[in-house]
């Protein structure tokens, strides 16, 4: 009996949660650009430790203000759907994009891995400022399918 309780209790929790991790579904202007910021960022984060770069700090640096202002609006998207922890979901998003990433970088030798990513690792060390817009609007030129825009007129400025 107090097996079929906690499986009870787990499935509810695990229905809870994907409810919570459910964003909303389509982006406002600037959320899918904030949502891609994040990806980024993250993204190098864990290929810059992994290869033993320096790209990551440069990119935090140059980059803070703006990355703060992204964070801010990637929250807004979950908000927006009535996320009450939408610190936590967006938390969870960037764990998810941090194991991929991780998973990516276990995919090859380290050394082999690395040496394909010279090219990022440069691009990231340029980004700041109108390079991180562009670079930024060319990415969701390139995902953007999975970012669905909500016919929104607002403009969001950075």
């Amino acid at each position: 009996m107090r097996i079929t309780r906690g499986l009870i209790g787990l499935a509810a929790a695990t229905l809870i949660a994907g409810q919570a991790l459910a964003a909303p579904a389509c982006y406002h202007s600037g959320e899918a650009e904030a949502s891609l910021a994040v990806r980024f960022m993250t993204e190098l984060m864990v290929m810059n430790d992994a290869c033993q770069q320096t790209a990551y700090d440069g990119f935090i640096q140059r980059n803070f203000k703006a990355l703060a202002a992204y964070h801010r609006e990637a929250l807004e998207h979950y908000r927006r759907s009535g996320d009450r922890h939408a610190d936590d979901t967006l938390d969870a998003e960037v764990t998810k994009i941090a194991n991929d990433a991780a998973l990516g970088v276990a995919s090859a030798p380290i050394a082999t891995f690395c040496a394909s990513k010279a090219a990022y690792f440069a691009t990231a060390n340029t980004l700041t400022g109108p390079e991180l817009r562009t670079y930024l609007a060319n990415l969701m030129v390139a995902h953007a399918d999975e970012y669905p825009r909500c016919d929104d007129r607002r403009s969001v400025s950075r």
